[in-house]
């Protein structure tokens, strides 16, 4: 007698939908932690920082549904972790902007966390990649022990 599991597949989206892309530009723009452009209070001027930057807001949503394309301008490109590999030399640290107080500090080489959320993510995105590509169960349960969070911010 077979469970039928033999012959499952996992299978995932290739895009978003338009409406969560949507959401997910004015959420970004509204909520980034780029200063210098300003708070944005409506939808309406998240469009008009894109048009006063030369970006077609509907082109951007429609971009962005594509999960490896990243928003401009709004969206932090930087990964969860910085690699350093600085032989004979060379350091990095968190600094506060506000108090200049440096913290973490990393010599020659090391692995720095910026977001232990989106590192988590990254890792079970990882994970689920594997898992589909290799019919991994122990990938499986590697994605469900990260927590598989929505995409972060």
């Amino acid at each position: 007698m077979t469970t039928g599991a033999e012959n499952a597949a996992l299978k995932r989206r290739s895009r978003i939908s338009r409406l969560n892309a949507h959401k997910m530009v004015l959420a970004l723009a509204k909520t980034s932690k780029h200063q210098w452009y300003g708070r944005f209070r409506t939808d309406a001027d998240v469009k008009r920082f894109f048009a006063a930057n030369g970006y077609d807001f509907q082109k951007v949503v429609e971009a962005s549904r594509e999960f490896w394309q990243f928003v401009p301008l709004v969206e932090n490109i930087v990964g969860s972790t910085f690699v350093l590999s600085a032989p004979g030399g060379g350091s990095a640290s968190f600094v506060n902007m506000e108090t200049g107080e440096e913290t973490s500090p990393v010599s020659e080489h090391g692995i720095m966390v910026l977001s232990n959320y989106q590192h988590a993510y990254e890792q079970s995105s990882a994970s689920l990649a594997r898992a589909i590509a290799e019919s991994s169960w122990g990938d499986v349960l590697s994605t469900l022990t990260h927590g598989r969070p929505s995409r972060p911010t």
